[in-house]
């Protein structure tokens, strides 16, 4: 009797844990007060940082001759910092208006409707990547990831 009540005991133990997990990472607010960005205005902003980035490395390279890589800015290159990358929309668009809020330059990525990264994305040498997510890892309290 005493070896059942145990089990059962743990096991309620470990259901209650998982369900207040769940209830942390699922934090109950209202989509309301979420700002959503529609996805035209998402592509279009996209699209107009890659024109700029591809302007501004034609003339560079007009200028030196040679053809560097399309998002290359002399010897550093644009990497994103990934701050979130979640499933969940209302987590993203949560931390995604809080860093907009303190005005930084912070962007939002969606592959498709059910994937979300938040990341700030601005150049950087190759040798100063581990020194800039450590330092934004102290800052965000988050692992951060680095895509190029």
């Amino acid at each position: 009797m005493l070896l059942i009540g145990s089990v059962i005991g743990g096991l309620a133990i470990i259901g209650w844990g998982g369900y207040m997990l769940y209830m942390k990472n699922t934090a109950p607010t209202n989509e309301a007060d979420l700002v959503i960005i529609p996805k035209d205005t998402a592509a279009r902003k996209a699209e107009s940082e890659a024109s700029l980035v591809s302007r501004a490395d034609s003339s560079q390279s007009k200028k030196s001759g040679n053809s560097g890589s399309l998002r290359s800015r002399g010897d550093s290159v644009l990497y994103k910092f990934n701050i979130l990358e979640t499933h969940n929309k209302i987590r993203a668009l949560k931390r995604y208006n809080q860093l907009l809020s303190f005005k930084l330059k912070i962007n939002i990525y969606t592959r498709d409707s059910s994937f979300f990264k938040v990341y700030f994305a601005f150049p950087a040498k190759s040798k100063d990547t581990i020194h800039i997510k450590d330092s934004l890892n102290r800052e965000y309290g988050h692992s951060i990831h680095i895509d190029q």
